[in-house]
Protein backbone atom coordinates (compact mmCIF):
# COMPACT_ATOMS: atom_id res chain seq x y z
CA UNK A 1 0.00 0.00 0.00
CA UNK A 2 1.25 3.55 -0.66
CA UNK A 3 1.40 6.31 1.41
CA UNK A 4 -1.34 8.31 -0.69
CA UNK A 5 -4.18 5.58 -0.49
CA UNK A 6 -3.51 4.55 3.34
CA UNK A 7 -3.10 8.14 4.29
CA UNK A 8 -6.66 8.47 2.31
CA UNK A 9 -7.79 5.59 4.64
CA UNK A 10 -6.53 7.40 7.65
CA UNK A 11 -8.05 10.46 7.45
CA UNK A 12 -11.20 8.39 6.10
CA UNK A 13 -11.42 6.28 9.40
CA UNK A 14 -10.39 8.39 12.12
CA UNK A 15 -12.68 9.54 14.25
CA UNK A 16 -10.57 12.23 16.25
CA UNK A 17 -12.71 15.52 16.51
CA UNK A 18 -9.51 17.21 15.16
CA UNK A 19 -8.46 15.01 12.42
CA UNK A 20 -9.11 17.66 10.04
CA UNK A 21 -5.94 19.75 11.04
CA UNK A 22 -4.06 17.00 10.33
CA UNK A 23 -5.18 16.85 6.25
CA UNK A 24 -2.69 19.96 5.36
CA UNK A 25 0.22 18.74 7.08
CA UNK A 26 -0.31 14.96 5.29
CA UNK A 27 -1.23 16.77 1.92
CA UNK A 28 1.89 18.67 2.01
CA UNK A 29 4.03 15.19 1.74
CA UNK A 30 1.98 13.87 -1.56
CA UNK A 31 4.57 15.59 -3.44
CA UNK A 32 7.70 13.50 -2.01
CA UNK A 33 6.17 10.43 -0.82
CA UNK A 34 2.63 10.06 -2.45
CA UNK A 35 3.65 6.50 -4.52
CA UNK A 36 6.22 5.18 -2.33
CA UNK A 37 4.84 1.66 -0.05
CA UNK A 38 4.42 2.18 3.14
CA UNK A 39 7.29 0.24 4.43
CA UNK A 40 9.69 2.15 2.09
CA UNK A 41 9.80 5.22 3.11
CA UNK A 42 12.49 6.51 5.27
CA UNK A 43 13.99 9.13 6.52
CA UNK A 44 16.14 10.21 4.08
CA UNK A 45 13.12 10.63 1.89
CA UNK A 46 12.04 13.27 3.92
CA UNK A 47 15.06 15.30 4.25
CA UNK A 48 14.42 18.01 1.14
CA UNK A 49 10.85 18.55 3.08
CA UNK A 50 12.72 19.19 6.00
CA UNK A 51 15.41 21.21 5.06
CA UNK A 52 12.93 23.44 3.15
CA UNK A 53 10.76 23.61 6.48
CA UNK A 54 13.51 24.58 8.10
CA UNK A 55 14.91 27.16 6.53
CA UNK A 56 11.37 28.66 6.23
CA UNK A 57 11.56 28.82 10.30
CA UNK A 58 9.15 26.33 10.83
CA UNK A 59 9.49 25.05 14.38
CA UNK A 60 11.07 21.56 15.11
CA UNK A 61 7.49 20.66 17.06
CA UNK A 62 5.63 21.44 14.25
CA UNK A 63 8.09 18.79 11.60
CA UNK A 64 8.10 16.43 14.30
CA UNK A 65 4.01 16.39 14.64
CA UNK A 66 4.52 15.32 10.21
CA UNK A 67 6.72 12.29 11.16
CA UNK A 68 4.62 11.63 13.90
CA UNK A 69 1.65 11.17 11.59
CA UNK A 70 3.70 9.15 9.02
CA UNK A 71 4.53 6.93 11.76
CA UNK A 72 0.92 6.45 13.14
CA UNK A 73 -0.24 5.79 9.61
CA UNK A 74 2.50 3.27 9.29
CA UNK A 75 1.24 1.88 13.03
CA UNK A 76 -2.36 1.52 11.78
CA UNK A 77 -1.71 -0.46 8.39
CA UNK A 78 0.84 -2.83 10.39
CA UNK A 79 -1.50 -3.33 13.35
CA UNK A 80 -4.99 -3.41 12.27
CA UNK A 81 -5.64 -2.88 8.74
CA UNK A 82 -5.81 -6.59 6.57
CA UNK A 83 -5.79 -7.73 3.25
CA UNK A 84 -8.43 -10.93 2.59
CA UNK A 85 -6.47 -13.33 3.72
CA UNK A 86 -6.06 -12.03 7.22
CA UNK A 87 -2.61 -10.74 6.97
CA UNK A 88 -1.57 -6.94 7.76
CA UNK A 89 -1.13 -4.66 5.02
CA UNK A 90 2.61 -4.19 5.65
CA UNK A 91 4.98 -6.97 7.01
CA UNK A 92 6.47 -4.95 9.48
CA UNK A 93 6.54 -1.34 10.81
CA UNK A 94 9.96 0.98 10.74
CA UNK A 95 9.35 4.12 12.63
CA UNK A 96 10.98 7.30 11.66
CA UNK A 97 12.96 8.67 14.13
CA UNK A 98 11.68 12.34 15.53
CA UNK A 99 13.61 15.32 15.30
CA UNK A 100 15.74 16.01 18.26
CA UNK A 101 19.68 16.41 19.15
CA UNK A 102 21.37 13.26 17.75
CA UNK A 103 18.64 12.55 14.68
CA UNK A 104 18.53 16.04 13.04
CA UNK A 105 21.53 15.44 10.93
CA UNK A 106 19.24 12.58 8.93
CA UNK A 107 16.82 15.25 8.36
CA UNK A 108 19.04 17.99 7.54
CA UNK A 109 17.67 20.04 9.95
CA UNK A 110 19.79 22.63 12.59
CA UNK A 111 18.65 21.49 16.17
CA UNK A 112 17.21 24.00 18.46
CA UNK A 113 15.38 23.41 21.28
CA UNK A 114 12.20 25.46 20.57
CA UNK A 115 9.98 24.38 22.75
CA UNK A 116 7.83 26.76 24.35
CA UNK A 117 7.94 25.35 28.40
CA UNK A 118 4.21 26.11 29.78
CA UNK A 119 3.52 29.16 31.76
CA UNK A 120 1.48 29.27 35.51
CA UNK A 121 -0.19 32.88 36.04
CA UNK A 122 0.09 34.40 39.22
CA UNK A 123 -3.48 35.09 40.60
CA UNK A 124 -2.87 38.92 40.07
CA UNK A 125 -1.96 38.35 36.20
CA UNK A 126 -5.03 36.09 35.70
CA UNK A 127 -7.08 38.54 37.71
CA UNK A 128 -5.57 41.40 35.42
CA UNK A 129 -6.50 39.66 32.34
CA UNK A 130 -9.73 37.87 32.98
CA UNK A 131 -11.27 41.70 33.82
CA UNK A 132 -10.35 42.68 30.24
CA UNK A 133 -12.39 39.62 28.95
CA UNK A 134 -15.79 39.35 28.80
CA UNK A 135 -18.65 37.27 26.96
CA UNK A 136 -17.88 33.85 26.33
CA UNK A 137 -14.32 34.28 25.77
CA UNK A 138 -13.97 35.11 29.29
CA UNK A 139 -16.30 32.15 30.66
CA UNK A 140 -14.24 29.58 28.57
CA UNK A 141 -10.95 31.03 29.77
CA UNK A 142 -12.45 31.00 33.48
CA UNK A 143 -13.07 27.62 33.32
CA UNK A 144 -9.90 25.97 31.98
CA UNK A 145 -8.10 28.08 34.44
CA UNK A 146 -10.37 25.92 37.34
CA UNK A 147 -10.95 22.70 35.28
CA UNK A 148 -8.06 22.20 33.55
CA UNK A 149 -9.57 21.48 30.11
CA UNK A 150 -7.70 22.46 26.75
CA UNK A 151 -8.98 24.71 24.38
CA UNK A 152 -11.04 22.33 22.35
CA UNK A 153 -12.45 20.48 24.98
CA UNK A 154 -13.96 23.59 26.31
CA UNK A 155 -15.15 24.65 23.32
CA UNK A 156 -16.57 21.44 22.44
CA UNK A 157 -18.22 20.88 26.04
CA UNK A 158 -21.62 19.37 25.22
CA UNK A 159 -24.73 18.99 27.55
CA UNK A 160 -24.78 15.38 26.84
CA UNK A 161 -21.16 14.88 28.88
CA UNK A 162 -23.17 16.56 32.04
CA UNK A 163 -23.92 14.33 35.15
CA UNK A 164 -26.51 16.65 36.80
CA UNK A 165 -26.51 14.03 39.98
CA UNK A 166 -22.58 14.78 40.87
CA UNK A 167 -21.53 18.41 39.57
CA UNK A 168 -19.41 16.21 36.80
CA UNK A 169 -18.77 16.50 32.98
CA UNK A 170 -17.76 13.25 32.03
CA UNK A 171 -15.95 13.47 28.56
CA UNK A 172 -16.09 10.34 26.28
CA UNK A 173 -12.45 8.77 25.09
CA UNK A 174 -12.87 10.11 21.83
CA UNK A 175 -12.69 13.52 23.03
CA UNK A 176 -9.79 13.30 25.23
CA UNK A 177 -6.25 13.02 24.18
CA UNK A 178 -5.52 10.19 25.90
CA UNK A 179 -7.88 8.26 24.55
CA UNK A 180 -9.67 7.95 28.20
CA UNK A 181 -12.60 9.21 29.48
CA UNK A 182 -12.16 12.21 31.54
CA UNK A 183 -14.05 13.46 34.63
CA UNK A 184 -14.76 17.82 34.97
CA UNK A 185 -15.22 18.66 38.52
CA UNK A 186 -17.17 22.01 38.85
CA UNK A 187 -17.51 23.62 41.87
CA UNK A 188 -18.95 27.25 42.65
CA UNK A 189 -17.04 29.33 39.96
CA UNK A 190 -17.18 26.76 36.84
CA UNK A 191 -20.89 25.84 38.16
CA UNK A 192 -22.23 29.51 38.49
CA UNK A 193 -20.44 30.04 34.63
CA UNK A 194 -22.26 26.53 33.08
CA UNK A 195 -25.83 27.82 34.56
CA UNK A 196 -25.17 31.16 32.52
CA UNK A 197 -25.88 29.27 29.41
CA UNK A 198 -28.21 26.37 30.19
CA UNK A 199 -30.92 28.03 28.29
CA UNK A 200 -28.92 28.72 24.77
CA UNK A 201 -28.33 25.36 23.02
CA UNK A 202 -29.75 21.84 23.30
CA UNK A 203 -25.91 20.48 22.26
CA UNK A 204 -23.04 22.68 22.91
CA UNK A 205 -22.34 24.43 26.35
CA UNK A 206 -20.58 27.34 25.21
CA UNK A 207 -22.10 29.15 22.09
CA UNK A 208 -21.78 32.65 21.25
CA UNK A 209 -25.61 34.61 21.07
CA UNK A 210 -29.46 33.82 20.29
CA UNK A 211 -28.10 32.25 16.08
CA UNK A 212 -26.51 29.74 18.38
CA UNK A 213 -23.08 30.05 16.82
CA UNK A 214 -20.39 27.72 18.82
CA UNK A 215 -16.53 28.28 19.11
CA UNK A 216 -13.70 26.45 17.48
CA UNK A 217 -11.05 28.70 19.60
CA UNK A 218 -10.95 30.74 22.40
CA UNK A 219 -8.32 33.03 21.40
CA UNK A 220 -9.62 35.02 18.56
CA UNK A 221 -11.65 38.79 18.68
CA UNK A 222 -11.65 39.48 22.40
CA UNK A 223 -8.35 37.64 23.25
CA UNK A 224 -6.20 38.83 20.95
CA UNK A 225 -7.58 42.43 22.02
CA UNK A 226 -7.72 41.85 25.83
CA UNK A 227 -3.57 40.48 24.98
CA UNK A 228 -3.09 43.91 23.42
CA UNK A 229 -4.43 46.01 26.02
CA UNK A 230 -2.16 44.27 29.14
CA UNK A 231 0.91 43.68 29.94
CA UNK A 232 0.60 40.15 30.00
CA UNK A 233 3.11 39.13 27.39
CA UNK A 234 3.70 35.91 25.81
CA UNK A 235 0.60 34.11 26.88
CA UNK A 236 -1.56 30.84 25.81
CA UNK A 237 -5.01 29.35 26.35
CA UNK A 238 -2.93 26.47 27.39
CA UNK A 239 -1.42 27.90 29.56
CA UNK A 240 -4.67 27.98 31.83
CA UNK A 241 -4.18 23.82 32.27
CA UNK A 242 -0.55 24.19 33.10
CA UNK A 243 -1.61 26.95 35.63
CA UNK A 244 -4.26 24.26 36.83
CA UNK A 245 -2.21 21.62 36.92
CA UNK A 246 0.50 23.96 39.40
CA UNK A 247 -2.31 25.18 41.47
CA UNK A 248 -3.15 21.53 42.62
CA UNK A 249 0.16 20.54 43.52
CA UNK A 250 0.77 23.90 45.59
CA UNK A 251 -2.62 22.85 47.42
CA UNK A 252 -0.91 19.57 48.53
CA UNK A 253 -2.84 17.48 45.34
CA UNK A 254 -1.17 14.05 44.70
CA UNK A 255 0.28 13.17 41.47
CA UNK A 256 -2.17 10.10 40.60
CA UNK A 257 -5.27 12.92 41.54
CA UNK A 258 -3.84 15.31 39.14
CA UNK A 259 -3.13 12.64 36.09
CA UNK A 260 -7.11 12.24 36.45
CA UNK A 261 -8.50 15.87 36.85
CA UNK A 262 -6.00 16.97 33.59
CA UNK A 263 -7.02 13.20 31.55
CA UNK A 264 -3.54 12.16 31.50
CA UNK A 265 -3.03 7.93 31.98
CA UNK A 266 -1.90 7.13 35.20
CA UNK A 267 1.90 5.46 35.18
CA UNK A 268 2.61 2.82 37.27
CA UNK A 269 1.80 -1.10 37.36
CA UNK A 270 -1.15 -0.46 39.84
CA UNK A 271 -2.31 2.38 37.65
CA UNK A 272 -5.11 -0.08 36.11
CA UNK A 273 -6.66 -1.18 38.98
CA UNK A 274 -6.85 2.62 40.39
CA UNK A 275 -10.42 4.18 39.68
CA UNK A 276 -10.41 7.87 40.58
CA UNK A 277 -12.35 8.64 43.78
CA UNK A 278 -14.77 11.67 42.67
CA UNK A 279 -15.25 13.11 46.43
CA UNK A 280 -11.42 13.68 46.29
CA UNK A 281 -10.94 15.08 43.25
CA UNK A 282 -14.17 17.50 43.87
CA UNK A 283 -12.49 18.47 46.62
CA UNK A 284 -9.33 19.20 45.32
CA UNK A 285 -10.95 21.59 42.55
CA UNK A 286 -13.11 23.28 45.67
CA UNK A 287 -10.58 23.92 47.59
CA UNK A 288 -8.35 25.05 44.69
CA UNK A 289 -11.06 27.85 43.84
CA UNK A 290 -11.41 28.72 48.00
CA UNK A 291 -7.57 29.22 47.65
CA UNK A 292 -7.24 30.68 44.14
CA UNK A 293 -11.05 32.70 44.25
CA UNK A 294 -11.82 34.52 40.66
CA UNK A 295 -12.51 37.65 42.73
CA UNK A 296 -10.11 39.63 45.25
CA UNK A 297 -10.87 38.15 48.83
CA UNK A 298 -7.60 37.50 50.06
CA UNK A 299 -3.61 38.05 49.20
CA UNK A 300 -3.14 35.06 47.73
CA UNK A 301 -0.62 35.00 44.92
Amino acid sequence: MNFRVAAEKYLAENMKKTIKLDVPYIEALYPIISHVNLEDIHSAMLKPYMMARDEAGMKIRTMNYTIVLVNAIKHMAYRYWRHDDGKPVIPYVNPLPTICKKTSGLYGVKWRDDARQGRVLTIEEQREFVSLLDGPAKDMFTFSLYTGLRESEVTGLMWDEEKYETDVFMLDKDRTKSGKTRPVILCGITREIIDRYREMDDVFVFTQDRFKRTFSKISVGRWKRAKEMSNIGDLRVHDARTTFASRLRDIGAHEEDIADLLGHVRSGVTARYAKPSMRKLKELVCKLETEYPLEQHGNKS
